[in-house]
């Protein structure tokens, strides 16, 4: 191999890594159509698509609790950019598929968009995203930022509510509602007078478990409203469930249209589902 090829330690804009000198030489002599071995292959972030990557594939290893999908913005490398914003402005010139859809999973995982197809769980990469938890936060997000966002929290503490003796110790069992309306301390309690729980899943509405579940809830934080949230593809009315026992609590299905994300009438939806929500509370 002539001494000029002979370079172990290769840098590019895009990539940096070494070559294995001795099997790729060994490849050509057997003349293989793709002979170059390289022992260690890292894209760099000193390009926006490879800071990109980088940074989704940490937040995948160092962010699996999802009370810690934002800890990757406050622990960057000194070298990179502080502003994300121009993350946005990332695509991909030519007709690259594969590229183009890593980089939208990448942007996905960094800033916990909510996907737009329902059919999202069945695709092979939706493992590398929680869209339970993306739907949970989009809600939580959209009431937040309403007009009356300062009546919505997100709780952050869970609440016990029983123990059990188990392998010589005590165990607890503990509850978290998704959303709280209007959270006061009552004592040494705490009171909601609404809890909100998102369910990323329809058409099916009201299954038992997640009526048994807010049913719960409201007992248990003294609630007379509970609210089960919906995605839908389409813009509609609440639904009310008449319970046949005599209940002080009022169950509700509410919807928000994802297709709106989409089709420009997000800011119209989001009005129209925060103003209803609101109204099944007050």
């Amino acid at each position: 191999m002539p001494l000029e090829f002979k370079k172990r330690a290769v840098r590019t804009e895009n990539f940096s890594g070494n070559v294995n000198i001795l099997q790729t030489q060994l490849n050509l002599f057997l003349k293989k159509k793709k002979p170059v071995v390289t022992t260690k292959d890292n894209l760099t972030i000193e390009t926006p698509i490879g800071f990109l990557f980088n940074k989704a594939v940490e937040k995948i290893k160092t962010s699996i609790n999802p009370a810690d999908y934002h800890f990757f913005i406050e622990h960057l490398p000194s070298s990179a950019p502080k502003d994300l914003r121009f993350i946005d402005k990332i695509d991909i010139a030519r007709n690259a598929l594969h590229t183009s859809r890593c980089v939208q999973l990448a942007k996905a995982i960094l800033f916990d968009l909510i996907p737009v197809n329902l059919k999202g769980k069945d695709l092979g990469e939706a493992f590398l995203i929680n869209y339970d938890y993306l739907f949970e936060h989009f809600i939580a997000h959209v009431l937040m930022t309403s007009k009356a966002g300062y009546l919505f929290s997100k709780p952050k503490i869970p609440t016990k509510y029983a123990e059990f003796f188990k392998d010589e110790k005590v165990n607890e069992k503990e509850v978290l509602p998704d959303i709280a309306y209007n959270e006061m301390n009552v004592g040494l309690k705490i009171k909601y007078n609404g809890v909100l729980d998102v369910k990323n899943k329809y058409p099916s509405i009201f299954s038992n478990g997640d009526v048994f579940q807010v049913l719960y809830y409201s007992q248990k934080f003294n609630s007379d409203r509970a609210i089960l949230i919906y995605p839908s593809a389409e813009t509609q009315c609440y639904t009310k469930l008449e319970l046949e026992e005599k209940i002080p609590v009022e169950v509700y299905a509410c919807y928000f249209n994802i297709k709106s994300l989409s089709d420009g009438s997000f800011v119209k939806e989001r009005e129209r589902f925060a103003d209803e929500i609101l109204s099944l509370l007050c």
